[in-house]
């Protein structure tokens, strides 16, 4: 019996987009709601298409050329939302989704170099922990693209500017 194994491979990938600096103003002004340890509008999930048309368009060949990269030749956006961090904020330890083929996405609209790292771990972690973290360092326009699976969190923020639009593509 011949057996075939895969590389267990995960690929973070990192890009510099340009933006225009009237459409950030605009999503600065969107209501975000107040959670314990953030800001964001993940309630207006249904509505992302309309809300970031713009950005989503901009975004478009940007994520032709990852998702190719990634071994994949289509996507669709899923879900996308904005999050605000003031001094203290994080996000817990978690994962956007177990099943693939999906990769996710955060753009850094704002930040200095206060803000905090995104933190990401292998699959697997707590329980896998025997390497090293990747740590993100936020720059404005910056964008990430990941598989869903891994699991990140953002660490205690030094600042009260960091911003990101985040999101969920299914590839196939």
């Amino acid at each position: 019996m011949d057996l075939n194994f895969v590389n267990f491979n995960i690929k973070i990938c990192e890009t510099k987009i340009n933006l225009n600096p009237k459409l950030i103003k605009q999503y600065k002004k969107i209501k975000l709601d107040k959670y314990p340890t953030n800001q964001n509008d993940y309630d207006n999930i249904g509505n992302f298409l309309i809300i970031y048309k713009d950005l989503i368009d901009i975004l478009r060949p940007y994520f032709l050329n990852i998702i190719k990269n990634y071994g994949y030749s289509s996507y669709k956006i899923n879900g996308l939302w904005q999050q605000k961090y003031n001094k203290g904020d994080y996000h817990d330890l978690h994962c956007h989704s177990v099943t693939a083929p999906e990769l996710s996405f955060v753009l850094f609209i704002d930040c200095t170099e206060e803000s905090s790292n995104t933190l990401f771990h292998l699959p697997g972690y707590p329980y896998v922990s025997d390497y090293k973290n990747i740590e993100i360092k936020p720059e404005k326009n910056k964008l990430i693209v990941f598989p869903s699976i891994i699991p990140h969190q953002v660490l205690k923020n030094n600042d009260n500017v960091r911003r990101i639009i985040s999101g969920n593509l299914s590839v196939s």
